[in-house]
């Protein structure tokens, strides 16, 4: 490279840097002015009850054990015991988790060397700034712990100490009793983990090692699908906040749409979400599956090539492509089920997907191996294929992925799923900020 090259590319990343520092800061702004729109306008409306943004949290155990009633109970207690107002509790925990996922998320790149490139796009899609905060629910939360189960994991790994596995069993048993969907974000890989790692002397041996290291967790799970719930837990729950809703607003809301989902059918829930993902129609007669399996490679191509574009990145000897492009493929393995039949909201899934294997990388990367041919075989073909393919290789075409992907909420509306882009949050904000000046400008 001649010094003229040199200098054009040294120009370029710093170009690149100053974008993207704006754009996170613009996207700190958002996320902080609807914290102020949420708590000066929202957080006292029936609808944050009714529909799923808080709804899903009050599922306690007034109708006796249920599944997601952990969060629930908890805010019913500080609600009956203490007087604390449950609409600032639930406004609190969604901030403060989110802004503490997004430290630790940045933490962790810094630490293992990875462009920070992949925090606004993959990570967040744009989410938490052009979306209200609350309404990714209990998911910062529940990522939090999934990541305090795989440092748990670790060092009860690594040292063997019996505290680290009650802890371990004590988040696990938590965030299960939260949301049983987090299961397949950390047993299927703890398991693998645990499996192909052992200390036993045959294959035999270590899975029943690793059965009895998840058998807690595994019994949790079992019971909260055995209590999935119907009309009248459902009743209970909501009638159990009668005090709370007389006093915020003078009468009971109707069911919020969280509590309402104990009594769904799940065979016929299993059918709206597979066809509300795949099936119905995108544009015409093409179907949404088409564009869900481009948003799928997309988001794996810039996660499996994070340092491709070097921003920030510490790290001296690299990122083991194969390695984490394994844990890629192996967690959206584990998570099949939520991305087919069990949600319709696939950028919150999406979201589970990538920072799980990030987590799985940054806590059991050194260690970690699936011993699984096609997997392994798949990890190097297709890094090979990165590595040799001239347009997968090339560094523009990985910065007009990253900034152009879309993954929107639930189904596929056209007119909003460029929102979840990062051009689309730049265009929106210009369209908000001038919709507030414009007005003030005499012409």
């Amino acid at each position: 490279m001649n010094r003229l090259e040199y200098m054009n590319s040294k120009n370029t990343k710093s170009l690149v840097k100053i974008c993207f520092i704006t754009y996170c800061i613009i996207l700190m702004c958002q996320i902080l002015a609807q914290g102020y729109i949420c708590y000066n306008n929202a957080l006292y409306s029936e609808q944050y009850y009714t529909f799923w943004h808080f709804s899903e949290w009050l599922i306690n155990y007034e109708g006796g054990f249920v599944r997601r009633g952990l969060c629930g109970e908890i805010l019913l207690f500080l609600y009956n015991t203490l007087g604390i107002n449950i609409s600032v509790v639930l406004y609190i925990i969604s901030y403060t988790s989110t802004i503490a996922l997004i430290m630790l998320t940045f933490i962790i790149f810094k630490r293992k060397g990875l462009s920070f490139i992949l925090l606004p796009t993959v990570i967040a899609l744009g989410g938490f700034a052009m979306n209200i905060v609350p309404a990714y629910r209990r998911d910062t939360v529940i990522l939090l712990f999934i990541f305090a189960i795989f440092y748990l994991y670790r060092q009860y790994h690594n040292s063997n100490k019996f505290t680290y596995y009650i802890l371990f069993c004590i988040c696990g048993i938590a965030v299960i009793l939260m949301h049983e969907a987090s299961f397949f974000l950390f047993v299927p890989a703890i398991f693998i983990h645990r499996l192909i790692n052992g200390k036993g002397r045959t294959l035999l041996i270590n899975s029943a090692n690793s059965t009895a290291l998840i058998f807690p967790i595994i019994i949790t799970m079992g019971s909260v699908c055995l209590f999935s719930g119907d009309r009248e837990t459902a009743n209970a729950i909501w009638e159990s906040y009668t005090p709370f809703f007389n006093e915020i607003f003078g009468k009971i809301p109707e069911m919020g749409l969280g509590v309402e989902a104990l009594t769904w059918d799940s065979l016929e829930t299993f059918k709206f979400h597979f066809a509300t993902n795949y099936t119905e129609p995108l544009v015409g007669a093409v179907p949404r599956w088409v564009a869900w399996i481009a948003i799928f490679l997309l988001t794996f191509y810039l996660c499996a090539n994070v340092n491709m574009l070097k921003i920030f990145s510490y790290e001296k000897e690299g990122v083991n492509f194969t390695r984490l492009t394994e844990i890629l493929i192996f967690q959206f393995i584990s998570l099949s089920l939520m991305f087919t039949i069990l949600s319709c909201d696939l950028r919150r899934v999406v979201i589970y997907w990538t920072l799980s294997s990030f987590f799985i990388y940054t806590m059991l990367g050194e260690g970690w191996q699936t011993d699984i041919p096609i997997i392994n075989n798949a990890a190097i073909r297709i890094n090979r294929l990165f590595n040799k393919n001239r347009i997968l290789s090339n560094k523009v075409f990985y910065i007009v992925i990253a900034i152009t992907l879309i993954c929107p909420y639930s189904g596929f509306p056209l007119e909003t799923a460029y929102k979840s882009s990062i051009v689309g949050n730049i265009f929106e904000l210009l369209k908000r900020g001038a919709d507030i000046v414009l007005p003030y400008l005499d012409f």
